[in-house]
């Protein structure tokens, strides 16, 4: 890992078999050595991200939350760099504490002050012989740098980083934030704060479940978390249903309740336009794309069209043919083992002719101009989607499905589209 020379001729080597993921953890100088690790700098890690993107691939990272050592701030800091950096994407844990590790020893929890909970192991559960079993994971659930409140918080911060800028259902409108100066991050952290009952009803009233479960899925013990769980019913719908991954549950109502997802986008329109005041009808159709974007439930080749400004149009272009559904040719799939699953995320590496087309329509308006977007214009994509729904047991539980959609391939639910000028 603590090789930028070595990871960019792995890199170069596999190619588009797999995404390089190069776990940082936390890109605040000096975190890592209280747990006796290190990163490379910060510049050796710019030069590495740098160096993938140059041979035509992205990159991921994954990042801790509640390092010791490590603040509020800095994490948000930490996330920034994520984005400057130019990682395509990050994945956010919590730390477990594994028996045997620096972290867990009495000495190392009494310096950082650590307190920690327990939750379920997705997964790691079951009925054997009569007999209830479920593991459990101790996680830090505070530190002397960060309190249990801090945690919290930043658990719905990272919820939000997820849908906007993992599954991109906000994408657009980050990046032209980030144009305009808005630094991602920034705005993630604003709309995350608190949300108006009276503006956003439906969102308001879904963030307190997910905080209320975000909070109810931690107990003190692995005793008071198998009284809890070990009750019949409570056990049965765990079997049934598993246990809640939060980010793709949130995922999967805003893909299922139109309404809510009205909601949350505005939300994140509405805060652009306090920093961008003279750009509130470009911000707005932003709004309006961001809600197109994305599929309704279930499923279907609508065709629908909406006009856009010159300012939206030209921005928009560098979207077009990003909702990525297969992206492996016949000589990569040939190189893997039937059965075999790999992430199917990719970035948008390369334009294709029509791609270009379309940026080149984009470039040649004026101010003057309307650009009218065509959406579904890839019916195969709405086909593979129903398809991959239909498979992973859609018919039986679609919000199961959805999740499980949305985790093999988190661009999955975003319409095909093309950029068309407006007849006079």
């Amino acid at each position: 890992k603590n090789s930028v020379k070595r990871n960019l001729e792995i890199s170069k080597i596999l190619g588009k078999i797999c995404i390089p993921e190069f776990a940082v953890q936390t890109l605040t100088p000096g975190v890592l050595e209280h747990s006796g690790r290190k990163n490379l700098s910060n510049d050796a890690i710019q030069e590495y991200v740098s160096g993938v993107k140059a041979n035509g691939h992205e990159v991921m990272t994954d990042i801790l939350l509640g390092l010791p050592g490590e603040t509020k701030q800095q994490y948000i800091d930490s996330m920034k760099k994520v984005i400057n950096f130019g990682f395509q994407r990050a994945s956010v844990a919590d730390i477990r504490l594994l028996d045997g590790s620096v972290m867990a020893e009495n000495d190392y929890r009494e310096k950082f002050s650590l307190e920690s909970r327990f939750r379920v192991i997705p997964s790691a559960y079951g009925e054997y012989d009569g007999i209830k079993v479920i593991e459990y994971e101790e996680c830090i659930r505070k530190t002397n740098t960060m309190s249990t409140e801090d945690l919290l918080e930043l658990r719905l911060f990272n919820a939000n980083f997820f849908l906007l800028y993992y599954v991109e259902f906000g994408r657009p409108m980050l990046d032209f934030g980030q144009k305009k100066g808005i630094h991602p991050i920034d705005l993630i952290f604003e709309i995350s704060k608190s949300v108006d009952k009276k503006i956003y009803p439906l969102l308001s009233k879904y963030i307190e479940k997910f905080t209320k479960s975000a909070n109810d899925e931690w107990f003190d013990t692995t005793d008071s978390a198998d009284k809890h769980y070990h009750q019949d019913k409570i056990f049965k719908n765990l079997m049934k249903n598993g246990f809640p991954k939060l980010n793709y549950e949130y995922a999967t109502e805003l893909l299922t309740n139109l309404d809510l997802r009205i909601e949350f986008i505005k939300l994140v329109g509405q805060n652009l336009k306090k920093k961008l005041t003279s750009r509130h009808s470009v911000i707005d159709e932003m709004i309006k794309f961001c809600v197109e974007r994305v599929y309704n439930l279930p499923v279907s080749n609508r065709q629908d069209t909406m006009e856009l400004s010159f300012d939206s149009a030209n921005h928009l272009s560098a979207y077009v043919f990003d909702y990525s559904y297969n992206v492996l040719d016949e000589q990569e799939k040939q190189t893997f083992r039937e059965g075999e699953t790999r992430d199917t995320f990719s970035g948008v590496r390369s334009l294709d002719a029509k791609k270009q087309d379309d940026i080149q329509l984009a470039q040649n308006l004026n101010e003057k101009n309307k650009v009218r977007i065509q959406f579904d214009i890839d019916q195969k994509k709405s086909e593979w989607l129903n398809n991959q729904i239909e498979r992973n047991g859609g018919k039986k539980d679609l919000k199961l499905a959805i999740q499980v959609v949305l985790q093999k391939n988190q661009k999955a639910f975003l319409r095909s589209w093309s950029l068309q000028q407006s007849k006079a």
